[in-house]
């Protein structure tokens, strides 16, 4: 089984299960004969949806060429982001089924009577009326799933199509009728408040799978977890992340809840932060070398470095964002110093600080430090091998858990 994972974020509920950060036909096929299930980095969602399409074309094709028989997940925002249909479809993958589970239980998303909510401070909010739906790429009108199909595939799949398995329908054990007697080529959306319903899904899948059924998973992290059969395990001690003294975090998260928890840091003592301006990285005038400089010898004398970008927002498209995006891997790129801990906050941040800023190919996920916040150790492609990276949602945690966790990695719990 693979996980085709569009930010890396989608590793947040598993353990001892490594992730592919870039591969070609080689490496893929060294991975399906060593591991029987894996993440793959794709970080579409920083992509423009054409460049998406294609490489969701390019990994089926690799897929397809392994020469065996792969279940896929399509892992994407429990929030409802991201490039569907256009890269499901764009996969090849053999299904007469497309199953949608967008529930993220850690993280407050759940789906009841087919809508789906963000939960926050014990209350129940349809996201279609949050932050996420006004996302400037991927924005939504409905929390209602069955409408939100036919939205976002332009009236090609009518929300009365769409074929509903409901927590009466987990509860009565019937999910694997439900799944059973879908029509062919039927879209599926899945309620799921809690763990139990989500791996009771899980569970009708292989059932139905073992019958024949082909089914493409659309989903949050959570399903990922129970269609491998991954067993939830015990939060991680911080201490296992640290491996010197002195710490990097990096913060490009713009989402509310990333602002508020990288104000909460900075009043820590011991943390100095170097902020990027974005209209200045746009235009290409941040000296990187002169910021990576300036890390290394915050690095050398102990410290904590927390490398952030201004909080202002800029109205733009995916092409910003990466050129942002571009501008922090390449100061993490110039950092000699090893930073005794790392932390990166957002998707497509952790992403490029894996990938360019790191120069890693291929990442263990240990586990998780904080409910939804994964823990990888790069292998010896990396720069730094061995070096643990926390990779921290953007929009996962309480306004204090980020500066909890940066304050425990100090020492200071």
């Amino acid at each position: 089984m693979v996980v085709l994972d569009d930010d890396p974020t989608g590793t947040q509920t598993v353990a001892d299960v490594p992730v592919l950060l870039t591969w070609d036909d080689e490496s893929l096929r060294e991975e399906s004969q060593r591991s029987p299930c894996w993440f793959m980095l794709t970080n579409s969602r920083a992509l423009p949806e054409p460049e998406a399409v294609a490489l969701a074309g390019r990994i089926g094709d690799q897929i397809r060429g392994l020469g065996v028989d792969v279940a896929v997940v399509s892992r994407s925002d429990s929030t409802l982001r991201g490039h569907f249909p256009a890269e499901v479809d764009a996969l090849g993958v053999d299904h007469d089924l497309t199953l949608l589970v967008p529930a993220f239980p850690d993280g407050g998303r759940i789906t009841v009577d087919s809508t789906h909510y963000l939960v926050q401070n014990g209350a129940r909010r349809p996201v279609a009326e949050t932050e996420f739906a006004r996302d400037p790429v991927f924005g939504y009108s409905s929390s209602y799933l069955p409408d939100w199909v036919e939205e976002k595939t332009g009236g090609r799949v009518l929300s009365s199509e769409v074929v509903r398995l409901l927590l009466d329908d987990i509860a009565a054990g019937r999910a694997p009728d439900v799944l059973a007697n879908a029509p062919v080529g039927a879209t599926v959306v899945a309620d799921s408040v809690t763990d139990a319903h989500v791996e009771a899904v899980a569970a009708a899948v292989r059932i139905v799978e073992n019958a024949g059924r082909r089914v493409l998973a659309r989903t949050a992290a959570s399903f990922a977890r129970a269609r491998m059969g991954v067993r939830r395990s015990d939060l991680l001690d911080p201490m296992v992340t640290v491996d010197g003294p002195g710490g990097l975090v990096v913060v490009g998260s713009h989402v509310a809840t990333s602002t508020e928890q990288l104000e909460r840091l900075l009043l820590l003592e011991g943390v100095v932060n170097i902020e990027v301006d974005v209209m200045e990285a746009l235009s290409g005038r941040i000296d990187t070398g002169a910021i990576a400089d300036q890390i290394d010898a915050l690095l050398e004398a102990g410290s904590v470095a927390v490398l952030s970008t201004s909080r202002a927002l800029v109205s733009g498209s995916l092409d910003t964002a990466k050129a942002v995006s571009g501008c922090i891997s390449a100061i993490v790129r110039g950092v000699g110093v090893r930073p005794g801990f790392l932390v990166s906050k957002g998707g497509i941040t952790s992403s490029d600080v894996a990938t360019t800023g790191l120069g890693g190919r291929r990442a263990i996920v240990m586990g998780q430090v904080q409910p939804g916040v994964a823990v990888w150790r790069h292998d010896v492609s990396s720069r730094h091998p061995g070096l643990v990276q926390v990779v921290y949602p953007g929009n996962v945690g309480g306004p204090g858990d980020l500066a909890a966790l940066v304050r425990a990695l100090m020492g200071c719990a």
